[in-house]
């Protein structure tokens, strides 16, 4: 398992081949690398060395032109394409005609914003944003004297609503990812981030570095790259040019990263290089999961987990071996307790055992009664003798 650098083992492994001209992993091509400004539109142009299908060298240039009406895609964009690969992954995969419905609902949900028609209105541009965005790649190689482009975008986009005899709105949307799209998500290019764990982290830059390093590290658990390329692909300020500026705005991230189980260690071998080791418990937990398709209420509840502190490998397995109502019943009661320092750890426990909880929520449900048992039903206090009839 060798290091990668700019995407590229250090030693071991070589990357394959382009199966196709212009496959790519939105995750190593910028596209969501714009500046916070979104309304400035400005062009942005990336090259990159590639290696062609007949092992020649070659140049790959990617080319994104925002639309003056929505802007340039940012942090949020990123956010709505990680929920909607979700859902293909949900769905069963990619369709070959690229076709996947989808609702409003769904995807706020996924996102965690407030279900109020403000996050509906945000999503739904960012869905426009991203169909109105248009990805020019070129590719090119000196010594075979070949040039081949393709003009596309991330999808198209068709929304459909109706109400019912109720009065109430039924969604019937749907994105018909373009071809490159389905080419590259089928030969592997578009690699299936652990969204629970994507939308589990809250730290400023810890979701785009997430995706950075699990894309970058290919099948292995060490990678490294340029501060240059991190600050870039994070859309970092243009004042942050030294490398130590770089670092400290990293800081938040990489604590979140280590704390919530993903990275092992985080180092500068060189100067403005950062090395990053995935944990290998996180890696064993992509193998497992794959082995099985997970519900609405148990990604919701396995998100819930890891944004309180639980390593998502054992969020997943309290979730598998509990069942997500009764972890949503210990989630939902932790905001009661007093003095809880780690509230990963006490989660791990409660729910691992199944403990009574310390202090019960308000009004507590009848249906979440038989879900864990309350703390009269573990009082084990001698009880006073019962009296005894007098026999006169």
């Amino acid at each position: 398992m060798g290091l990668r650098e700019n995407g590229l083992p250090v030693e071991g492994r070589e990357r394959q081949p382009e199966m196709v001209a212009l496959e790519l992993n939105l995750e190593e091509s910028y596209l969501f690398s714009g500046s916070p400004d979104r309304m400035a539109a400005k062009v942005r142009e990336y090259t990159h060395a590639i290696q062609l299908p007949n092992g020649k060298p070659g140049k790959r240039t990617l080319r994104f032109t925002p639309s003056s009406e929505y802007g340039d895609l940012d942090a949020f964009d990123r956010d709505v394409y990680v929920a909607m690969i979700f859902l293909v992954q949900m769905r069963g995969g990619m369709p070959v005609d690229g076709k996947v419905s989808f609702s409003l609902y769904e995807l706020v949900k996924i996102l965690n914003l407030p279900h109020k028609g403000q996050s509906f209105r945000k999503v739904r541009e960012s869905i426009l944003r991203q169909n109105k965005l248009q990805i020019d790649g070129e590719m090119y190689s000196k010594e075979t004297r070949s040039y081949e482009s393709e003009h596309f975008s991330v999808w198209r986009v068709h929304f459909k609503a109706n109400l019912d005899k109720h009065g109430r709105a039924s969604e019937h949307h749907t994105v018909t990812f373009d071809e490159v799209m389905v080419r590259s998500y089928q030969a592997g290019y578009i690699k299936q981030l652990d969204a629970n764990f994507y939308f589990s982290l809250d730290k400023k830059h810890a979701r785009p570095l997430y995706g950075r390093i699990d894309v970058g590290r290919g099948g292995g658990l060490m990678c490294e790259f340029p501060l240059s390329d991190v600050k870039e692909v994070l859309s970092m300020a243009s004042s942050y040019k030294a490398p130590s500026q770089i670092k400290r705005a990293l800081g938040p991230a990489h604590e979140e990263l280590l704390l919530k189980g993903f990275l092992r260690d985080v180092s500068y071998p060189r100067d403005g290089v950062v090395r990053y080791e995935v944990a290998k418990e996180f890696e064993d937990l992509r193998a497992h999961s794959s082995e099985r398709r997970w519900s609405v209420e148990e990604n919701a509840a396995i998100r819930a987990l890891i944004r309180r502190g639980v390593w998502a490998n054992v969020a997943h397995r309290l979730v598998e071996e509990q069942g997500a109502a009764t972890c949503m019943f210990y989630v939902d009661g932790l905001q009661y307790q007093k003095n809880v320092r780690n509230p990963g750890a006490w989660l791990k426990k409660f729910i691992g055992e199944r403990l009574p909880l310390p202090v019960e929520p308000p009004q507590r449900k009848l249906e979440e009664a038989e879900l864990a048992p309350s703390v009269a039903a573990f009082d084990i206090r001698p009880k006073a003798p019962e009296p005894v009839a007098d026999p006169g």
